[in-house]
């Protein structure tokens, strides 16, 4: 017989029986080889996820398949991105193995811009005043940072209230409520319960007047309980003078 026919029939039947040997071995095979390698540090021990607005870590770690301290080659990316995304108020997730121990999820949100209390409901809308979903009093809480949207036809008007409250995003980040008012023009309300009252014709001069009296004056550390800007180049301030925060403010708005 050839040696040459004859090596290769050797070296066939070596490779047969290794195979058969793997298919017979293959679970003991590859649960050693899963041991090794978690023993080596290929087990979960940081998840990162990104900031989020509406959700908490603990909302979110809740609903993943895997843990700390698991195999990090157990864990099913898909599944996961699934389940995740199930959730409304998330738009995409995206989820990743960073080797050897580290898992990376980047979840993009659905953030409302205002909610809209309208006849005892409430209402996630959008930049255009559309509305995104009704949110129930159990959810309400996770919006707990968003501006407060009244009155009936208000909807109709977010593009216009939202070019001119935005021009200073650390006030815009103290708005916590805005009514409308007869349909015709916005009372707006900070966190510290200052209410700014605008005209209906041009508000957006008004509020340019209230930003940069507030450089002068600044509403956070007096105590001023209104500011009336409805009348054209009239100011009207309402606040307590026997509190002693605001001994000069008289002289300041002079």
């Amino acid at each position: 017989m050839n040696i040459k026919k004859t090596f290769r029939i050797i070296v066939s039947t070596i490779i047969i029986l290794m195979i058969l040997a793997i298919i017979k071995y293959y679970d003991l095979i590859k649960s050693s080889f899963y041991t090794q390698l978690y023993e080596m540090g290929f087990k979960i021990e940081n998840i990162y996820i990104n900031q989020l607005s509406i959700f908490t870590v603990e909302e979110i770690v809740d609903k993943l398949t895997f843990a700390h301290g698991d195999h990090i080659l157990a864990v099913d990316l898909q599944e996961n991105k699934h389940i995740l995304e199930e959730s409304f108020w998330v738009k995409k997730a995206n989820l990743s193995i960073e080797f050897p121990d580290k898992i990376n999820i980047v979840i993009h949100e659905i953030i409302p811009e205002f909610i809209w209390r309208n006849q005892g409901q409430y209402f996630a809308l959008d930049h255009l005043g559309e509305i995104i979903k009704k949110v129930d009093l159990t959810e309400l809480n996770r919006f707990s940072n968003l501006i407060i949207l009244e009155g009936d036809n208000a909807r109709s008007f977010v593009q216009n209230l939202l070019s001119f409250i935005k021009i200073d995003d650390k006030i815009y980040q103290y708005i916590s409520y805005v009514e409308w008012i007869g349909d015709r023009r916005w009372n707006i309300r900070l966190t510290n319960d200052l209410l700014i009252k605008l005209p209906q014709v041009n508000p957006l001069s008004a509020w340019n007047n209230f930003l940069s009296l507030h450089k002068r004056i600044d509403f956070f550390h007096n105590k001023v309980e209104s500011i009336d800007l409805r009348v054209k180049d009239k100011l009207f301030i309402e606040f307590d003078l026997n509190n002693p925060i605001n001994k000069n403010l008289l002289s300041t708005v002079n």
